[in-house]
């Protein structure tokens, strides 16, 4: 219909709309695409008026769905909508020969929600004696009883950390970084990042120091000659009201083997038998100047996404990057403390 407008196959993306209505009250097919019926929520119901999805009915597993239009399109800009990828089964048993594709549903709460919503209801009624207890939901079972997150579970949020997380750290770095990411959505760019909450905090960090170089393109700053600049606040996160003119404001990061000092600007020896003290905000930005060899004193301090540094083999998958702090000590004690930054100290 649309090969007018130069649509191809391979370009076009799937769109879809809940109705209010029901099988019997609709009257007249779309205009494209189609309408299905039929269709259940497992661990969910469609709230009509809201136009999302809610919690079930007490003891109700299985809620039907209102009548469903899919149409196609060539355009992938996603909105500001929070949309959960809903898998489509035949059958209650959710085995990869019963899938048969995806559905977006608009919801007004993290899509993990209903990710792991779905796990947590087949469990209860497999405890129950309801369902059957599939293998699936005995491991997921054993794992919550030893305190694990389950293999299902994982792929809402991977494991990404060198040692196993125990399920209370892991749901909480989960609903924290689900946090970060919706509000980035609904509200727009945060003021200070959470530098935890993403998966490849390198390359987030890469990617300011891209967007630093590309507002002075006119100034022919090139990403390979440019280098990071940091530069500790005084302010802790819920201090700061505006976000940097350049550059990035990252929180959250904890000091390993050392303190900083807010009152001289610079690293300090840690309180007696407390390993790990908490950074204020930190600013990251570019420059295309090497300042190097000056008066400042300046620790090399590597960053990690955890207390374990090393693992699997000899490479070293939870390091992240280095940051310049200052000191005024030689920066010969910080490296024999092996003093570090961490982004969780769990």
């Amino acid at each position: 219909m649309h090969t007018k407008d130069g649509w191809a196959l391979d370009d076009c993306v799937n769109t879809f709309e809940v109705l209010k209505q029901e099988k019997d009250d609709v009257k007249h097919g779309p205009s494209e695409g189609i309408y299905i019926h039929g269709l259940f929520l497992d661990g969910a119901r469609w709230d009509k008026h809201r136009g999302a999805l809610t919690d079930s009915e007490p003891k109700v597993l299985y809620a039907p769905l209102p009548v469903l239009h899919i149409s196609a399109t060539a355009d992938k800009k996603k909105g500001k909508e929070i949309l959960y990828e809903a898998p489509v089964y035949r059958a209650p048993k959710r085995t990869g020969l019963n899938f048969i594709s995806y559905v977006d549903l608009k919801s007004e709460d993290a899509p993990s929600k209903w990710v792991l919503r779905g796990g947590f209801n087949s469990l209860k009624l497999a405890i129950a004696g309801t369902i059957v207890m599939s293998p699936e939901l005995a491991e997921a079972l054993d794992s919550l009883f030893n305190a694990q997150v389950p293999a299902s579970w994982a792929n809402v949020m991977p494991v990404s950390l060198p040692q196993q997380p125990t399920i209370g750290i892991w749901y909480g770095n989960m609903t924290n970084r689900c946090d970060q990411l919706i509000n980035w959505i609904k509200v727009g760019r945060p003021i200070t990042f959470w530098l935890t909450g993403f998966f490849n905090p390198s390359g987030f960090l890469t990617a300011s120091r891209q967007e630093v170089c590309r507002g002075h393109s006119k100034d022919g700053w090139a990403l390979d000659d440019c280098a990071d600049t940091f530069e500790v606040l005084k302010q802790e996160k819920d201090d700061v009201k505006h976000g940097p003119s350049e550059g990035i404001y990252i929180h959250g990061l904890s000091l390993d083997g050392a303190r900083w000092d807010k009152g001289k600007g610079c690293l300090t020896d840690s309180e007696p038998k407390v390993r790990f003290s908490g950074l204020p905000v930190l600013h990251i930005s570019a420059t295309a100047e090497r300042r190097k060899g000056g008066k400042e004193i300046l620790y090399e301090c590597p960053i990690y996404t955890c207390p374990p540094r090393a693992a699997h083999g000899t490479q070293l998958k939870n390091y992240i990057s280095n940051a310049d702090l200052r000191s005024e000590d030689p920066a010969n004690k910080w490296i024999l403390r092996a003093v570090c930054l961490l982004t969780t100290t769990d």
